[in-house]
């Protein structure tokens, strides 16, 4: 029930309120009138004034609730027949503008099985000027114009498209629907579009549109199969860019290393001057950060190719841990930074990838390194939680007390496609690495954790598991 019904409803009640209300009035009138001139009331003038004046207020209020009650109908009914005005210039305003754009334009009634012709083109009247003359149910139009303009691998799928029901189930919550279908054009093979739209949002009632967009829909391809030839070339120029970039990459890395070894043996060797141990270890400290980039750019190619994979050999991880913890204290010695390493660990010989853990210790530390204030401090433990099925599960932690991460930089680490987005974004060096770093632990089935405050310092954590090899 609407608007405009309950509040009918409402003033014809309160007009039959108002009707039974004036004959109690009337009955209880006559039978005061009565009873003074029998003389049965001891204070008659005083009753009948007392009832006069309720009966009067009685039907005041009454008629009042029927005037309000006729207003509020009224202005209800102007209302909706202002809506009503609306929707059928807006529905005129379709069908017009569908006779303008369109070849055909009918107008179909569900309930009434009928169709009127609202525009018919040359093409159709050529075709189906007899049929169009008669008069016959929707369907049988639908049939009829399937056979003669839609071509035959079509025709079955047209007609179940142009059913009441299947338009119907289309409509029922939308206001259009569209058809694409090829039929017959001179002799030629053209593509059609239907249009059906519904009037006074009914799906009982529509008007349908039919037109030639051959044209568009050719350019449309044409579009589509330019941008695809576009977007190829590009994939086989970035492609083209990564293998360049990579075998770059692989053939500096290697030489690095070998300056990195050197640079180790300068500034480890105590019968060396202080000054060739000072340069030694300068010579490494730049020479490393060199092959981290190196190594990022080379994880970045993979993982963004597919080409992922994991080089597992027995690695004693005490002697890897020796090594990354000697190289951070080195690099934390500039500012003043304590670096403290513990370890809880029994299985230390296990089957790792040994240049990734080492590249993924050094990120975090470096991360811990750059971040933190001179004089600070680094705290670091490597941690066996488990063993299950001869796979030993390690916790690092790696904390400082230093600057702190940006949240937003944080929450970019974790969001959809956030390795792509961040190695494709101008953002530093340090952040790149954080991601490639995350997704390299992900592809090795660990998982990577960090949390940050501003001016309190930052913890990452990292869970890895290993195949045992001892």
């Amino acid at each position: 029930m609407d608007k405009v019904d309950k509040k009918l409803l409402q003033l014809k009640y309160s007009r039959i309120t108002t009707n039974i209300i004036m004959v109690i009035c009337w009955g209880i009138s006559v039978g005061l009138t009565i009873a003074c001139l029998r003389g049965t009331l001891q204070n008659p003038v005083v009753t009948l004034a007392a009832w006069l004046i309720v009966s009067m207020t009685l039907n005041l209020c009454t008629g009042f609730y029927t005037v309000v009650s006729g207003v509020e109908y009224q202005e209800a009914a102007t209302k909706l027949a202002e809506e009503k005005e609306r929707d059928n210039m807006d529905n005129m305003e379709i069908i017009e503008a569908l006779c303008i754009n369109f070849n055909a334009v009918y107008y179909v009634d569900f309930l009434k099985d009928e169709i009127r012709f609202l525009q018919i083109g040359n093409r159709i009247q050529q075709y189906m000027g007899a049929e169009y003359s008669e008069k016959h149910a929707y369907e049988w139009y639908v049939m009829a114009y399937a056979r003669k303009l839609v071509y035959e691998e079509y025709r079955e799928e047209f007609i179940r498209e142009l059913s009441p029901d299947n338009l119907r189930e289309k409509l029922k919550d939308r206001d259009y629907y569209t058809y694409n279908y090829e039929g017959d054009k001179d002799g030629q093979r053209n593509v059609f579009r239907m249009f059906a739209a519904k009037i006074n949002g009914s799906e009982n009632h529509l008007v349908l549109g039919f037109a030639d967009v051959d044209d568009e829909v050719r350019a449309d391809l044409e579009k589509s199969e330019i941008t695809k030839a576009a977007l190829l070339q590009a994939q086989e120029a970035n492609s083209t860019k990564d293998i360049i970039l990579d075998n770059i990459a692989s053939e500096i890395i290697e030489p690095v290393n070998s300056i990195v070894e050197i640079a180790r043996m300068l500034s480890a060797n105590e019968a060396n001057p202080p000054s060739v141990r000072s340069s030694g270890n300068h010579i490494l400290l730049e020479t490393e950060n060199v092959g981290i980039i190196l190594t990022d750019i080379m994880e970045m190619n993979r993982i963004r190719n597919r080409q992922f994979f994991l080089k597992a050999d027995k690695t004693d991880l005490n002697a890897l841990l020796d090594v990354v913890e000697n190289s951070v204290k080195e690099r934390a010695k500039e500012k003043k930074i304590n670096v403290t390493l513990n370890r809880e660990i029994v299985h230390t010989v296990v089957m790792c990838d040994k240049k990734r853990m080492d590249s993924i210790l050094q990120h975090i530390y470096n991360n811990a390194i750059d971040f933190s204030y001179v004089g600070g401090e680094i705290t670091s433990s490597i941690t066996e939680i488990q063993v299950l099925n001869h796979k030993a599960y390690y916790d690092i932690v790696i904390g400082d007390n230093g600057a702190g991460i940006d949240e937003s930089v944080i929450d970019s680490l974790f969001e959809p496609d956030s390795f792509d987005r961040v190695c494709s974004d101008k953002t530093s060096n340090r952040v790149i690495g954080l991601s490639v770093t995350k997704s390299v632990i992900e592809l090795m089935g660990g998982k990577f954790e960090i949390t940050s405050k501003k001016h309190e310092g930052t913890r990452i954590t990292v869970h890895l598991c290993y195949e045992i090899a001892e």
